[in-house]
């Protein structure tokens, strides 16, 4: 398929494209120079233009990870846009800790209190290990294990809990925001 300008929604805008090349490792050598009427009209590039389904962010604040062991940190209720119905959770991310995270677990569930279906049954915080603004491992972004092959009704599914699976040991607080990926 060729593509073209009506292939992507740029809000009255008009693509501009310079120095484009197919077929080289680096730009300008041995590969094949595009200009921008080329690339609309006459190559096929798989894959470039494909459209990415938009993503939520959720975010609860203060989450405490020395609560009682099966405790839930927080509760996400999954709002859809309008043309949406169905959700796939593709990240957890733990930041803002207070202190370092050795032992603490938390899982994603469907109903409290680690009760409904898994979404991911056990997450180990244990790479938070720096509670230091702009320094390594001071957050962890996980991936959820089905992101590439579950996905959600919101009406069967509107809420997503985080349960506290294994407690820190100490006094520790922290950021938990999940990314769900949206589908018609």
């Amino acid at each position: 398929m060729a593509l073209t300008a009506n292939d992507i929604d740029l809000g009255g805008m008009s693509p501009h494209f310079n120095d484009i090349y197919y077929g080289a490792t680096t730009p300008g050598s041995a590969g094949t120079k595009l200009d921008s009427a080329a690339l609309l009209n006459a190559v096929t590039i798989a894959g470039v233009m494909q459209t990415i389904p938009p993503t939520q962010t959720y975010k609860a604040t203060g989450c405490n990870f020395n609560a009682t062991n099966g405790t839930d940190l927080c509760s996400f209720a999954i709002t859809l846009p309008t043309g949406y119905t169905r959700y796939i959770p593709t990240q957890v991310i733990v930041s803002n800790a207070s202190h370092t995270l050795a032992t603490a677990v938390i899982g994603l569930f469907t109903a409290a209190s680690g009760g409904g279906t898994a979404i991911e049954a056990s997450i180990a915080l244990t790479n938070v290990s720096s509670t230091s603004d702009a320094t390594n491992n001071n957050c962890l972004v996980t991936t959820v294990t089905d992101s590439t092959s579950r996905s959600w009704t919101v009406a069967s599914y509107p809420s997503v809990f985080v349960n506290l699976v294994t407690q820190e040991g100490a006094a520790s607080t922290g950021d938990v925001s999940l990314v769900i990926q949206l589908l018609p």
